[in-house]
């Protein structure tokens, strides 16, 4: 017998799923733009409250630490989205 249950995300407040999430892909270019996963920041939960910054595969370090409180994390992860941009703007002028 197989049991079906349906989940009722309106009963789910924000701050129940961020509690709940283990990573965050943090975007500089649009969602559905070809190179977005590339030019983004995915900010990932590595236990006992720590998270880890990474950026093209490479982990973002402050002081030596690479390992952070979830805010600390998603703001640095903010703080590096300009530069992203900016690089994939030098690197794609408009015509």
């Amino acid at each position: 017998m197989t049991a079906y249950v349906q989940d009722d995300l309106a009963s789910i407040n924000a701050d129940e799923l961020l509690a709940e999430a283990t990573q965050f892909t943090l975007r500089a270019l649009p969602a559905d733009h070809p190179a977005s996963d590339f030019h983004a920041v995915v900010v990932s939960a590595r236990g006992h409250g720590l998270w880890a910054v990474y950026s093209r595969g490479s982990v973002i370090t402050r002081d030596g630490r690479w390992m952070f409180d979830r805010q600390t994390a998603v703001r640095i992860g903010r703080e590096l989205l300009p530069e992203i941009r900016a690089s994939y703007d030098r690197s794609h002028p408009a015509l």
